[in-house]
Parts: C-alpha cells; sequence; structure tokens
C-alpha cells in the first residue's frame, strides 16, 4: 500500500497546479449515445465537475484497458473492436496526460475511483463474493503492484 500512498501524495501534489476543465464525471461508453459508429451525443451528466481532464479520461483509460469484470466473446469475438478502441484512447490519452504532473493526476484519479467503488461495495458485501474476487479490490491490487495496472500501456507510452 506504500505504492498507492506515494501515488496519491504525487497527486495531491500534483492537483493545484492542473488546468481545470468540464468533465463528465462519469464518462463511461454506457454514457454515449453512438449512431454508425461514432458518439453523437453524452448522456447522463448528474456527476459533471469541474476538475483536470485526467478525472474522465481515467474511466476512458478503464474502459480500454482494465480487464473485464465478465468476458463475453460475442460482444467482439475477434477483438478488433477492442483494439480500434484501444488505439483510439491512446491517441487522445497521451497529449493529455505529457504535461507535468499529467500522469501523477491519472494514476490519483485512478486510485480513487477504485477506493470509492470499494467503499460502496463494502457496504454490500452480501452479494458481491470473496473480497478478493470483487472487480475494485483486484484493480487496486494492480495499481499497487508497482506496474500501474490498467494505465500501464499509456503511463509506459510517455517513459
Amino acid at each position: 500500500m506504500d505504492i498507492l500512498g506515494k501515488a496519491l501524495g504525487r497527486f495531491w501534489k500534483a492537483l493545484p497546479a492542473a488546468d481545470c476543465v468540464l468533465n463528465h464525471g462519469d464518462l463511461t461508453i454506457e454514457n454515449a449515445l453512438w449512431h454508425a459508429g461514432q458518439v453523437v451525443s453524452l448522456l447522463d451528466f448528474e456527476f459533471a465537475v469541474i476538475a483536470p481532464a485526467e478525472l474522465d479520461l481515467n474511466e476512458l483509460v478503464k474502459c480500454a484497458f482494465a480487464p473485464p469484470e465478465r468476458y463475453d466473446p460475442l460482444l467482439d469475438p475477434g477483438g478488433a473492436g477492442l483494439h480500434q478502441m484501444r488505439r483510439a484512447v491512446a491517441e487522445l490519452a497521451l497529449p493529455v496526460i505529457a504535461h507535468p504532473g499529467g500522469k501523477d493526476l491519472l494514476l490519483g484519479y485512478a486510485i480513487l475511483l477504485e477506493l470509492w467503488m470499494l467503499k460502496d461495495w463494502l457496504a454490500h458485501p452480501e452479494g458481491e463474493g470473496p473480497l478478493e474476487h470483487w472487480q475494485p479490490y483486484r484493480l487496486l491490487v494492480s495499481l499497487a503492484d508497482g506496474h500501474n495496472g490498467y494505465l500501464a500501456f499509456i503511463l509506459g507510452r510517455l517513459i
């Protein structure tokens, strides 16, 4: 957990100097309206907030690179859609986090989101099974192992 504490320390240090923008607050594939393979509108702005762009960017990176809770090969049997989404998210992410502190903000928001999700799951553990199987727990463990979990591909591109 020392890795998470140090990462959050860097996050809090970088946060005051970060440029803020309007964030959706819950930017996921499910909160987009699609037509002919293109996003035509965003839905569900109940969590909208002014914050660094890395807040929403974390959600997109998580959608593209985090292991799914349940794998459904019928959704993308050959994996072409996932590959295309990962490429698009990487192209979008790299310029956003290229500024000083950008990597720290992205990692910090990832940790804070999973801690928030874990707190939410702990409030209702009866239907979630063993802690080791909970997605927020597994993602926090992967972020704490020193290899940046689902952020590894994006953060590794900036080294």
